[in-house]
């Protein structure tokens, strides 16, 4: 009967030992005895390593698939911000407060160079013939007649030939001023430089309240898209790696 079977194959394992029937008779040990035997142990050993290694980069590109779905818009804010920063073409720092300048001047273009004009015909040079200079010169002329009856009279002179020079510089700068810088139909230069501080206010409302600060942020942006990019490579990386040790462990499976 099968009770008889199991108490003579419990009398035969004890010819063995004393405590290694409990080894052979328990339905758990059966695999690893039977490894044992087929001299199986290193190779189990490095199927063993493989298979943990797999766990591992399996845990950890799961992980990074979790992190890239909560970054995927993250990225895609910070290529949007970048390109339009760069769009802006901001390289002047002080950009914003020249065009300040320029636009004030255009916007009152015709009154700077009526005045500009009035005063470079006043100092210089005028229809009547009479300006400025011309009435230093004259005196300049009146003194050298009288030089050599009074020694201070040389020092007069010198000071008049340099008040004609600073007021002939002054009448020169003043022309320039009137031609506003060389630019040519101040109208439409104005709706440009309407339209670029515009462009700019825009980007100050959202990235910062200077161009400086504009710029900085745009090399923040770069610097965290750079380091979430990064994540992407990791996780081709871990991939390979995964694929690798796959391999690896299914040969030694297909040995076992």
């Amino acid at each position: 009967t099968i009770s008889q079977l199991k108490q003579i194959g419990a009398l035969l394992v004890n010819i063995h030992g004393q405590n290694e029937n409990q080894s052979f008779i328990n339905k758990s040990n059966h695999i690893s005895l039977l490894d044992e035997y087929c001299n199986l142990d290193k190779l189990l050993a490095k199927y063993s390593n493989y298979y943990y290694q797999l766990n591992e980069k399996k845990n950890q590109i799961a992980s990074l698939l979790e992190e890239n779905k909560k970054t995927e818009a993250m990225v895609d804010l910070y290529n949007y911000q970048i390109k339009e920063i760069n769009s802006a073409k901001l390289n002047d720092e002080n950009e914003e407060e020249k065009l300040e300048i320029l636009r004030k001047k255009l916007k009152s273009a015709e009154k700077i160079v009526k005045s500009s004009t009035n005063v470079y015909k006043l100092l210089c040079k005028n229809e009547s013939g009479i300006s400025t200079i011309v009435l230093i010169e004259k005196a300049i002329d009146s003194l050298n007649k009288i030089t050599d009856l009074d020694p201070s009279i040389d020092e007069m002179l010198l000071k008049l030939k340099d008040f004609k020079s600073e007021i002939e510089d002054i009448a020169e700068r003043t022309l320039e001023l009137g031609q506003l810088d060389g630019i040519e139909e101040p109208e439409k230069q104005l709706d440009i430089i309407e339209n670029r501080l515009t462009l700019i206010s825009r980007l100050q409302k959202k990235y910062g309240s200077s161009i400086k600060e504009i710029i900085e942020y745009k090399h923040e942006a770069i610097e965290k898209l750079s380091k979430l990019e990064s994540s992407e490579i990791l996780l081709d990386r871990l991939k390979k790696e995964y694929k690798a040790f796959h391999s690896e462990a299914c040969e030694i499976a297909t040995e076992i």
